[in-house]
């Protein structure tokens, strides 16, 4: 993994852990992605997180993967 990764990887973990409890760290599709713990007030939580994570280009994906909640960013599409 090279350093600047690296360095986005820790930088959207601390941006996720302002809303969610952080379990592990995965690529999901290779997007850098991280598993959470849901919450019942996860709709809000995650629209908090979209909007803290546009200012920074990227777009956070909520899915479901081998029974697990993750968290994956992708760069935010630029507006037309």
């Amino acid at each position: 993994m090279d350093l600047e990764l690296m360095w986005r990887m820790d930088e959207l973990r601390r941006l996720v852990g302002t809303e969610f409890m952080v379990g592990e760290v995965v690529f999901d599709g290779g997007a850098p992605a991280f598993t959470i713990l849901p919450t019942p007030d996860m709709r809000s939580r995650f629209l908090a997180l979209r909007e803290k994570a546009a200012r920074l280009g990227y777009l956070p994906l909520l899915r479901r993967r081998q029974g697990r909640t993750v968290l994956a960013f992708v760069p935010r599409p630029e507006r037309r």
